[in-house]
């Protein structure tokens, strides 16, 4: 039987039924070269539905009417009145974390790692100009994922957790030379965006971290306090699977010298919950408000 007419760009069209084939090339059949040329089209992403609801702490309302949220390796900038989307798209893999700074109109989404020799990073940026990467944070090869980032008050300061072994807490300073607040941005800016090393980590503890919420400032602007909540880890004893949430204060001293402390929270006659989902603080100085799922 003769073969089907061949398409303009040198493609055709054949029906195999439902069955599920391998399909070769007739012997002897080549495209016609001058048709078979890349298509002269792109796609253009118009709107991203759903919602990664196992990234806990990260859907920020930014205005009024806009917030901001991961999906995928994407984190969109909704317009709830509108009904419009914007996207920051500097990622290469699955965004898990999220935190808005208010006072610089500042992002910083964490991914999971890639394959290759570099690790994964956190990415800051500003929804009022969300096509540009303002600084890459960069976690040592090996970190896995960084699971909960967070910004102290005036945005100066950032800290994240990552997954590996140890569950690393990191500190950073000075990622931002411009912002959304900026009346002028640098004509380079978002071009090459800036690699920032870490100005302190330690382990976090035996636990992972999955979400943090950072304290209103109640003292010196290098004084940074926050919650962070973690899941049971899966696989383990009966006896050990338990949640936690932790108290941290962070003071950066100098350019060279950090203090830590982190008090671990105690539940007391309450039942140790398998999965605290959310915190917030209280006016009471070390109290807060939490929820929990016991499975």
């Amino acid at each position: 039987s003769s073969l089907p007419s061949q398409n303009e760009d040198g493609g055709m069209q054949v029906i195999f039924g439902r069955s599920p084939n391998l399909v070769y090339p007739p012997s002897g059949w080549s495209a016609d070269q001058a048709r078979a040329l890349p298509l002269k089209r792109q796609l253009r992403r118009d709107y991203v539905f759903g919602y990664n609801g196992r990234c806990r702490q990260s859907l920020h309302f930014i205005s009024d009417s806009e917030c901001v949220y991961p999906v995928a390796s994407l984190v969109v900038v909704m317009d709830i009145m509108g009904n419009k989307q914007r996207f920051f798209e500097g990622h290469s893999n699955n965004v898990l974390c999220v935190a808005w700074n208010e006072r610089r109109r500042l992002c910083a989404s964490g991914q999971q790692d890639t394959k290759g020799s570099a690790g994964p990073f956190v990415a800051v940026w500003a929804p009022d100009d969300c096509s540009r990467t303002i600084s890459r944070l960069i976690h040592p090869n090996g970190s896995r994922s960084v699971s909960a980032v967070g910004f102290s008050s005036d945005g100066k300061t950032a800290v994240s957790f990552t997954t590996d072994d140890s569950f690393t807490f990191f500190v950073w300073r000075g990622f931002a030379r411009w912002d959304g607040t900026s009346q002028s941005v640098p004509k380079s800016a978002g071009q090459t965006p800036e690699s920032v090393a870490p100005l302190y980590s330690t382990t976090s503890g035996r636990l992972p971290t999955g979400s943090l919420v950072v304290l209103p400032e109640v003292g010196p602007s290098q004084c940074v306090q926050f919650f962070t909540l973690g899941e049971a880890p899966q696989g383990k004893s009966r006896g050990a699977l338990c949640g936690h949430y932790c108290h941290w204060t962070v003071v950066v001293e100098s350019a060279h010298k950090v203090s830590l402390t982190q008090k671990r929270g105690i539940f007391g006659n309450c039942t140790t919950p398998r999965s605290p989902t959310g915190i917030t603080y209280a006016n009471q100085v070390g109290s807060a408000w939490m929820v929990a799922d016991n499975g």
